[in-house]
Order: structure tokens, then C-alpha cells, then sequence
């Protein structure tokens, strides 16, 4: 049983109107009418009767709506305890993760200096599907959803279903930001111009991916340290298999020479890193690669040896293709 829904209920009986409290609740009829008969159901017993002027409770409707009272004023002074001003309203409000979205919020409130004085804001970013699911079970009071055009219908139907009130906010178009270099800057763009192009890549991930590539390449008795900064991507290239990029970065390492000197290297490379186009990622354990926690061929349980095969039948386990690995020139 929900909290809220008992809520509701003590506003029919304020309004003895379900029509009245639904306005008053900023829901529709249909659904508050639906709450009511759930509830109903639930506890087995006829809470409201109807009459030509509005709705009435029953006898057993009035001993649960009183116990409904006192569990709501509790509730509400337990959650007044511990709020500078117990009259301020409570907006929860549930948003895709967006900064634009955020952005707005912020510049919404800025508006009116006395907003923050007047509104207790409960600000929370999950995914369209949630947001639905949390308005609907009463956990948010609004909710904004995002969604490609060519999926409009399928989110109305969800919406209507559910006998959620909506209005379309507003769309926008896709955009492409590229430098004034770029040979497309001033063409029609298409899908297939961009197969040899790069939209974004986060340069933190990139300097993790790099040096995770590298380890493999680079490690030996001899080589103490190493470490690779001032990234520069330089190309990009994409068939239908794999994707391959070009790096420029400095790399340092320190040495061990043959007589115990440590010697230091800072030198320029150009690397070359692929992986598959559309990875599948294997879960791991130790470093070492498993598709799964037994040999799927001899069930075993395995430790893959140098050649990522099961070290009792030997069946060739599969890799991790979404790392990058160095391509060897």
C-alpha cells in the first residue's frame, strides 16, 4: 500500500468529490477512481459510496481513514523534525541525466529569489522508463522524459496506459560539432561521412585505455616505470569489423641497464591501437579473461594459460575485444 495513495484518500474525503480531489491533486479522475479501487481491494473492504452528490466513507471506510491520518501526520512530523521550514512544499522531480536539463532548473530558480524560500526541490536523474514508473507509483510529482522522435508513439502509449497527464516540452535536431579544418564543414553531413570521423572520446579514458595497451607491449625485467601524457589523436578509421586510431604521446620510461644505471627516456611516439567495432565485453577476474566461471566445452574450472586456453582441455577461450591493443607495425 502506498503512502501517498493513502494521501489521496483523505483528500476525497476533504472534497467528498473524487473529481475535486484529482484536480486538487493535479491528476486525473480515472486514476485517482483506479487508487481508490486497488486500495479498496487490497484491504478488502468498501471505503467510499457514491452518491449523486460526490462520495461518502463507510462505516469501515471512516476507521480506515482515520488510521490513514495518523499514519500521515507522523510520517510528516518525523519529516518536519528535521526541516528549517515545515510549510515550504515539496517538489520531487525526477529528469533524464542531462546538464542542459540541470542547467535549466538552476536558471528557473535564480528567476525568483524567494523560490528556494518557498520550495523544498527534490532533484533526482535516472532513465525515461524509470521516471514514467516513479510518477506513476507516486514517488516523483513530475517527471520529464526524452526520447527520439521515431519513438513518440511507443511513450504516448505508455503514458495513456498509464493514465499519466503530459505536454510535449519541446524537440530539438542532433548537432555535429566539428573545428573550421574539417573537410566537412561546409557539406551536407550523412551517416557515411562520419565512418571516418570522430564525434568525442574523453581524453582520461583515452590515456587509461592507452596505457593499459602499452603494458603488454612495453613490460620487461629491465623497464622500472613508465607512463604516457600529451595525447594527440590523429586519426580515426572504421571498417565494418573493427575501429583503428592513430595517437601521437609522449612516452616516458626508466631503464635498468645491464651494469644497474637507471636511466630516464622521454620520447615522442606514434601509435597505432584497434579494437572491434562493436565490443563485447567478457567479465574478468585477476586480469585474466573468462567468458565464463567453467571451460563452457569441459566445464572445469580453468586458468587460462599464456594462450587464453583452458588449461585442462585446452579449448581456446574467447577475449576481451573491447581493448585496445597496439597494432604492430
Amino acid at each position: 500500500m502506498n503512502f501517498l495513495h493513502l494521501k489521496y484518500l483523505i483528500e476525497v474525503e476533504k472534497y467528498e468529490s473524487i473529481s475535486k480531489a484529482a484536480q486538487h491533486l493535479y491528476i486525473n479522475q480515472p486514476r485517482l477512481s483506479k487508487i481508490i479501487k486497488e486500495i479498496e481491494e487490497e484491504a478488502n473492504i468498501k471505503i467510499f459510496e457514491r452518491h449523486n452528490k460526490g462520495v461518502v466513507p463507510t462505516t469501515k471506510g471512516r476507521e480506515f481513514l482515520s488510521q490513514a491520518k495518523k499514519i500521515v501526520q507522523e510520517v510528516d512530523y518525523l519529516k518536519n523534525m528535521y526541516q528549517d521550514d515545515p510549510h515550504k512544499l515539496n517538489l520531487d522531480i525526477c529528469v533524464p541525466r542531462s546538464s542542459y536539463i540541470s542547467e535549466a532548473f538552476i536558471e528557473y530558480l535564480k528567476m525568483d529569489n524567494n523560490m528556494k524560500k518557498k520550495l523544498n526541490l527534490n532533484y533526482r536523474e535516472t532513465n525515461s522508463f524509470d521516471t514514467i514508473q516513479n510518477v506513476y507509483d507516486g514517488e516523483n510529482n513530475l517527471g520529464i522524459v526524452r526520447f527520439p522522435l521515431r519513438d513518440q508513439d511507443y511513450y504516448f502509449n505508455i503514458l495513456n496506459l498509464k493514465e499519466l497527464t503530459y505536454e510535449k516540452l519541446f524537440t530539438f535536431d542532433y548537432q555535429i560539432l566539428i573545428s573550421k579544418d574539417n573537410p566537412l564543414k561546409d557539406k551536407d553531413i550523412y551517416m557515411k561521412d562520419l565512418k571516418k570521423q570522430i564525434v568525442r572520446y574523453d581524453e582520461k579514458v583515452l590515456h587509461s585505455d592507452l596505457n593499459e595497451a602499452l603494458y603488454e607491449k612495453t613490460i620487461s625485467s629491465k623497464l622500472l616505470y613508465y607512463s604516457v601524457d600529451q595525447l594527440q589523436l590523429q586519426a580515426v578509421e572504421n571498417t565494418d569489423t573493427r575501429t583503428q586510431i592513430t595517437l601521437h604521446a609522449i612516452l616516458h620510461q626508466l631503464i635498468l641497464s645491464p651494469n644497474h644505471q637507471i636511466s630516464a627516456s622521454n620520447q615522442p611516439v606514434d601509435l597505432k591501437l584497434y579494437r572491434a567495432r562493436y565490443p563485447q565485453r567478457m567479465k574478468s577476474k585477476d586480469q585474466a579473461v573468462y567468458a565464463e566461471k567453467e571451460c563452457p566445452r569441459c566445464g572445469s574450472n580453468f586458468v587460462p594459460d599464456q594462450d587464453g586456453c583452458c588449461s585442462y582441455c585446452g579449448y581456446r577461450l574467447p577475449i576481451d575485444n573491447s581493448k585496445w591493443r597496439i597494432l604492430e607495425q
